[in-house]
């Protein structure tokens, strides 16, 4: 992003990929608390009780906005800011604190003077 704002470079391909659940990660995973007892993770509840894996794999092309539209590229989203939030104090690494992550996005959303839907 930060190449983006500063004109170094005119796009940025970025990804991730997290594909690594095979049966040693799960034995891994099932002698901590991390894994959700109910397959039902809710990671933005405070019911919350673990996690669940999962595979993803994701790939953007990331683009100043004046830059897309003048290329006709197709455009999927518009980031408008961008934040992280880590307070290092909840429970695991697998569980972050739902009320750290609640307050960094009522700060990231005021920044940009708009309200989240209800």
């Amino acid at each position: 992003m930060q190449e983006l704002q500063l004109g170094s470079t005119d796009m940025v391909i970025s990804g991730g990929c997290d594909a690594l659940n095979d049966i040693f990660m799960y034995m891994c995973f099932s002698k901590t608390t991390a894994l959700s007892p109910t397959e039902d993770c809710r990671p933005f509840s405070d019911a919350g009780d673990g996690t669940i894996l999962g595979e993803a794999v994701v790939m953007l092309a990331l683009k100043r906005l004046e830059d897309a539209e003048r290329d006709g590229d197709r455009i999927y989203a518009v980031i408008s800011s961008t934040g992280s939030s880590s307070d290092g104090k909840s429970g695991s690494i697998y569980a972050p604190d739902s009320m750290a992550s609640h307050w960094r996005l009522k700060e990231l959303t005021k920044m940009q003077g708009f309200l989240p839907m209800k």
